[in-house]
């Protein structure tokens, strides 16, 4: 028995900048974001890890056990090619962190990861394609510009496939926020958390690169010490320790 995680991320609100600076300081400034320490990343991991935002009872970790193989769907190559060289790129990284191959595929039938960029118009003809691998993924097809969706066998914590759908007519800084992100979280840290701050898994952030703190999150997800399928409880003793044995290779302390 299978069920999905959907992640999405609204990209129709517009930023407004101010037309002028004050000419005093303001009286009060916001507090400065907390030092980072690994009690705080670990406050982030069990954020990111365990609260998916639908509420699911008795979450449990979730990784994949296999490479992931990535497929691509688009209008046509050339239409995909501006967006492969940021895809290939942040994989790289996700892989390092990981210790997991993420690659390209040329079959769609080998991919447990399929990747779609077309216009919003088309989005619907291609959700069609991926319901036998993730059958609940058109839902929010319709009102969402960038979105992913996992698929897990139950209590197991595995992830078996997941998609990726990014719409080709939003703005270059949307589109290069949403190949992190979205690739970040089907790893399996769908969860919004803004313990630190800058993060991808941080909904009031728009970052284009993983944050040094993030590629950590990914290193313990996937440290040979953790399981899927772990409950939170049986987790989070051992991520924070794991968070404090490999924080040298990823946090430089200021």
């Amino acid at each position: 028995m299978r069920y999905l995680i959907l992640i999405a991320v609204f990209v129709s609100g517009c930023a407004i900048a101010p037309i002028f600076e004050p000419v005093f300081e303001p009286v009060f400034k916001p507090a400065p974001p907390p030092k980072l320490t690994p009690e705080i990343v670990a406050r982030q991991f069990e954020a990111a890890a365990f609260d998916d935002g639908l509420g699911l009872a008795d979450p449990v970790l979730m990784r994949w056990t296999e490479p992931v193989k990535f497929f691509f769907l688009s209008e046509s190559w050339g239409h995909a090619l501006p967006y492969s060289i940021d895809i290939n790129r942040i994989n790289k990284r996700i892989a390092e962190a990981a210790g997991t191959a993420v690659d390209v595929v040329l079959d769609f039938d080998q991919a447990n990861l399929t990747v779609t960029l077309l216009p919003r118009r088309l989005f619907y003809q291609a959700i069609k394609r991926l319901r036998k691998k993730l059958p609940n993924a058109h839902q929010i097809a319709a009102t969402n510009a960038c979105f992913a969706a996992l698929s897990q066998k139950q209590k197991d914590g595995t992830i078996t496939a997941a998609a990726i759908v990014i719409a080709t007519d939003i703005s270059e800084d949307d589109r290069r926020h949403c190949i992190p992100e979205k690739f970040y979280q089907i790893m399996g840290l769908p969860g919004d958390s803004c313990v630190y701050r800058p993060s991808l898994v941080c909904s009031q952030d728009t970052v284009l690169e993983l944050q040094p703190a993030d590629e950590l999150l990914l290193a313990v997800l996937y440290d040979n010490e953790l399981k899927p399928g772990m409950t939170k409880d049986e987790a989070l003793p051992l991520v924070l320790e794991l968070i404090k044995k490999r924080w040298p290779e990823f946090i430089k302390d200021e």
